[in-house]
């Protein structure tokens, strides 16, 4: 079932989740996770995995670490009711990432949502909403801020 699901995530929602993991070089980490919104407003939790190609010779010592997307398993399979002013799929993640990263830490007792209001390229201003989503593999746990709906603001 996992590799079902993995390949009806659209390619671009799984390179947007890619571009968000660290440096595969530097990391410690061998799989980490992010929850992809699909368009028919399933989230997926995809889990990428840390693997490593030999492009060269061992004499060259050219191995290189990369993500590859390794599963994924279905976290809501309610559909979220469509909204017009609803804006998230239009805000570049270049932007998402580094506010997402500044929230508080999540765990099981903070608020289940975070609101944060941040500036679009083309200068308009937009609220979004963080939701805290939970991970469970195996018997880790895992507690992590996941956007969820965005909407322009009017200027004061």
């Amino acid at each position: 079932m996992d590799r079902d699901l993995l390949s009806k995530i659209p390619g671009d929602l799984l390179g947007r989740a890619l571009h968000s993991l660290p440096d595969a070089m530097v990391t410690v980490e061998d799989t980490l996770y992010r929850v992809v919104e699909l368009p028919d407003g399933v989230r997926a939790k995809v889990t990428f995995a840390r693997l490593m190609a030999n492009r060269y010779s061992r004499k060259h010592n050219g191995s290189r670490w990369f993500w590859a997307a390794a599963s994924a398993v279905i976290v809501t399979q309610q559909p979220k009711a469509v909204t017009d002013d609803n804006i998230l799929s239009e805000i570049p993640g270049e932007l998402l990432t580094p506010t997402r990263n500044a929230l508080p830490q999540a765990h099981p007792h903070c608020s289940d949502t975070q609101r944060v209001i941040i500036r679009l390229p083309d200068g308009a201003r937009a609220e979004v909403t963080f939701v805290k989503v939970k991970s469970k593999e195996g018997k880790t746990t895992r507690w992590f801020w996941s956007p969820d709906s965005a909407v322009l603001i009017d200027e004061e």
